[in-house]
């Protein structure tokens, strides 16, 4: 993907923000979000989840019992993780997370307060915008609602 990436290129991952780092426990939070966390680290924690969820040990782990989460979890782990591998990339490529909000959609029935549109407004937001130096002081967090959020 990176290679072929033009200049101002941006991955936009749609993620929730029911992955918040709270919902993990023991060193799994501190280890999302290190510096250090290679993508096969990352590989070694998603496929441990799945491991463990099978043998029923995932709490045991530090893992919520929420895999959509902590699949959600993983995509801005990436985000992050690509977005400082390529930090220094003259093509100022971006990558964000995103999360559209609770939208109304098939899944989520008739309840949820958003619209698709409404839910598309920040994902198309951080896809577009001219501001560059807004997404790059952000590159690889996690947006909701037209601005960064703290994982």
């Amino acid at each position: 993907m990176v290679p072929r990436m033009r200049e101002g290129g941006r991955v936009v991952f749609m993620v929730t923000a029911l992955a918040q780092l709270g919902i993990f426990s023991g060193d799994l939070p501190k280890v999302l979000v290190s510096d250090e966390l290679s993508l096969q680290g990352l590989h070694i924690i998603e496929n441990g989840f799945v491991s463990s969820v099978g043998k029923g040990t995932f709490s045991s782990y530090g893992f919520p019992p929420m895999p959509f989460a902590v699949a959600k979890a993983g995509l801005i782990a990436y985000a992050r993780m690509m977005a400082r591998i390529c930090n220094n990339d003259p093509r100022q490529l971006v990558f964000a997370a995103v999360c559209p909000g609770y939208v109304r959609t098939d899944m989520t029935g008739p309840y949820a307060p958003l619209t698709p549109d409404q839910g598309a407004e920040t994902p198309v937001y951080v896809a577009l915008t001219d501001d560059i130096k807004r997404l790059k002081r952000h590159n690889g967090g996690l947006w909701k609602h037209l601005r960064p959020m703290k994982w």
